[in-house]
């Protein structure tokens, strides 16, 4: 058994959220850390 199975599922999101997941980079570039991630207020307006 691996250490995954060990944790509880995530909370169930509001009908009201959406979840954007960018894995290839089409949304933002990567950045080497969080904190430098800058998203363009274009960017936000279109994913509202």
């Amino acid at each position: 058994m691996d250490d995954a199975s060990l944790l509880p599922p995530p909370p169930s999101l509001d009908d009201a959220c959406a979840l954007f997941l960018d894995v290839d980079g089409t949304l933002i570039e990567f950045s080497a850390r969080p904190d430098q991630v800058r998203l363009l207020p274009e960017v936000r307006e279109a994913i509202r």
